[in-house]
């Protein structure tokens, strides 16, 4: 029996310890910790586990100074945790002397509506405003210069971000849900990755030219995100970036871009169209995947490689062009393709290609047209893969595509100003793509049907 009490004594003790390093002192039910100079203090929390406070509610001041056995300390800081599980905060007033927002500190505080943060705030910690469900409007000062990751993830009722400072960190606004749009300003120079992931109310957002790179998933899973434009100021987009942006219907791809990552368009089922251009090297794995609506692709000449599963699955695809550039196919980057119907590869000689396995599975070859250069066929006939369409035609000597008059792959503006100077006889250029309408002639009326190629009218 003694040894029983004196073991109950001993933890009794202990749990006093422990509580008792949890903070330095407590005024008006605010827990404090004494900093190394003696003069600040950090707010902090009660207890070093749920519930961090044993009842704190209602809305709380944090004072800018506060004084304890006949000392008076400067409130420099939020620290971690401080607030984190606080269900019953309904609003917090952060004073100008505090510096730092600490990492979860008002982690699921979701009762609180609005958070003014001061100008004095040069940073904020990881998940800080995390789970506050409750939080509808944010203000981010220009002072405050770095943020941790997933600052504002899971603020599903968060509807207005005003950001004045130049971060975006990774995650920082996932799973807000009621974000509709949403500014990025002119100071921003990267999106972190998954900045904006799961924003499936986001419809609209700004990217300024100062934005030079988009992280790993950053609008993944943003199912409303109807279309966006990509500065040519962007010269790296992340994996993932935007898969499963399933509404977005167009992407132009700027030509400051040289690798389409893995999976970057994966996913969109709405894409009917997109322009790839000439800087880009390499297309990732599944990088337009499922992209069910896209009904054509033209790889331009830049292209060397094109990953596995590139354009998977996408079932609506009925033009696809290879360019002679290609030395590598990855395995299944054309799989399930059931409406593919002209397939025009460019490739002299198949059998250099590093081919994987199943590139073409469940196209319909017996009814697509494969289309290659002039005297290859046979090449075609005995190469892997290559050979199991029944229809291989050797009629390449140049542009196909009807429109792609500068033979840069793909039909835009610029082939119309080429097509009018070769009406004009400035220039000299393959008069089978600039013959749009097939009557034989290059003239006007291929100008016209040129711009309706262009307007999607025709």
């Amino acid at each position: 029996m003694k040894t029983f009490f004196k073991n109950l004594i001993l933890l009794a003790a202990l749990t006093f310890a422990t509580h008792a390093t949890a903070y330095d002192f407590m005024v008006d039910g605010l827990a404090y910790n004494i900093n190394s100079d003696s003069t600040t203090v950090t707010v902090t929390h009660e207890n070093n586990s749920t519930p961090y406070y044993s009842s704190l509610s209602g809305d709380i001041v944090i004072p800018e100074e506060v004084s304890f056995d006949n000392v008076t300390y400067s409130v420099i800081a939020i620290g971690n945790d401080s607030f984190r599980y606080c269900y019953d905060l309904t609003s917090v007033s952060i004073p100008n002397s505090v510096k730092s927002i600490g990492n979860y500190s008002f982690f699921n505080c979701f009762r609180i509506p609005n958070i003014a943060i001061s100008n004095s705030v040069s940073s904020i910690g990881n998940y800080a405003f995390s789970g506050c469900t409750g939080l509808t409007t944010v203000v981010i000062p220009e002072s405050v210069i770095f943020m941790g990751a997933a600052v504002f993830s899971e603020c599903m009722g968060l509807t207005s971000v005003d950001i004045n400072n130049s971060v975006i960190s990774p995650y920082q606004f996932s799973n807000c849900t009621g974000l509709t749009s949403f500014k990025i300003p002119n100071s921003v120079t990267s999106i972190g990755d998954g900045a904006f992931e799961g924003c499936t109310g986001l419809t609209d957002i700004n990217i300024p030219t100062s934005v030079t790179s988009i992280g790993n998933q950053a609008f993944k899973y943003c199912n409303s995100l109807k279309s966006i434009d990509l500065p040519s100021s962007i010269k790296e987009i992340g994996s993932s970036a935007f898969y499963d942006c399933s509404s977005l219907i167009k992407i132009v791809i700027p030509n400051s871009i040289t690798t389409i990552a893995d999976q970057t368009f994966g996913g969109c089922a709405a894409l009917k169209e997109v322009d790839i251009p000439n800087t880009v090297t390499s297309i990732g794995l599944g990088a337009f995947g499922g992209c069910g609506q896209l009904a054509s692709v033209n790889i331009p000449n830049s292209v060397t490689s094109i990953g596995e599963l590139a354009f998977s699955l996408c079932s609506n695809i009925v033009h696809v062009s290879i360019p002679n550039s290609v030395n590598t196919i990855g395995h299944l980057a054309f799989a399930l393709c059931k409406s593919l119907r002209s397939l025009y590869s460019f490739i002299q000689d198949p059998n250099l290609v590093s081919i994987g396995s199943d590139v073409f599975d469940d196209v319909p070859k017996e009814a697509c047209e494969l289309h290659v250069p002039k005297g290859t066929r046979n090449l075609y006939v005995e190469a892997d893969q290559w050979k199991d369409f029944l229809n291989i035609i050797d009629d390449l000597d140049g542009p196909v595509v009807p429109g792609d008059v500068d033979g840069s792959g793909k039909v835009n503006v610029s082939d119309v100003s080429v097509l009018i100077n070769m009406i004009l006889g400035i220039v000299d250029k393959d008069e089978q793509a600039a013959d749009i309408n097939g009557d034989g002639k290059v003239n006007v009326s291929d100008v016209t049907a040129l711009i309706n190629i262009i307007l999607g009218i025709e």
